[in-house]
């Protein structure tokens, strides 16, 4: 399935808040609410979108401290590591510890509890304490296959995008000119409307 800038700027709205009413999307898109039903229907069926999620606080988890964890581990250990509970990630990577798995514990007291879990089905166990979230994201826009259009010159945009947000929506420009071009536009139209009008 082929995406377009439309589709992309639906998927940056969901992910935000994937509770974001249509006519909201619709709104902030300046095109029908019919339209925008019908594209998020579209990306759910063609399995773009996978699932509506719901993102819990870290502060209402009784679990607050994570732990990434290095393994060496192979066959039906496996399969016993990804049953433990306060295992929410786990990923076979390259090395000499070819797992690497990310677990959310109370305490240290429970962490003890974990590693002497994890004791019985790995070989070996390196433990790193997460000390602070320095970043967390949703993928770049650049990992999204779309065919985006430059909002201002309509070509194609072949290199990672110029992205400028306005009234909470994101835009999209194939090169500085043209999102400068765009931005000066922007200015004039707000100017003669009062600030109401949009470059289009």
């Amino acid at each position: 399935m082929k995406l377009d800038t439309m589709d992309v700027k639906i998927l940056r709205m969901l992910q935000e808040n994937s509770r974001t009413p249509v006519s909201e999307i619709a709104a902030r898109l300046r095109v029908s609410r019919p339209t925008i039903k019908n594209r998020i229907e579209r990306l759910v069926r063609e399995g773009v979108i996978s699932r509506f999620t719901v993102e819990i606080s870290r502060d209402a988890l009784d679990n607050p401290l994570s732990v990434y964890l290095r393994l060496k581990a192979d066959g039906e250990s496996l399969g016993r590591i990804s049953e433990v509970p306060e295992i929410v990630e786990m990923y076979r990577v390259t090395g000499r510890l070819n797992v690497l798995a990310k677990a959310l514990i109370r305490d240290m007291e429970e962490l003890s509890g974990l590693i002497e879990e994890l004791r019985r089905h790995a070989d070996e166990i390196e433990v790193e304490l997460v000390l602070d979230t320095l970043k967390e994201s949703e993928p770049p826009l650049q990992m999204i296959k779309a065919e985006l259009e430059c909002e201002y010159c309509g070509s194609n945009i072949t290199k990672k995008p110029y992205i400028y947000k306005f009234r909470n929506v994101e835009r999209y420009f194939c090169c500085p000119v043209c999102l400068k071009s765009y931005r000066r536009k922007l200015a004039m139209a707000e100017r003669w409307s009062g600030g109401e009008a949009e470059a289009g």
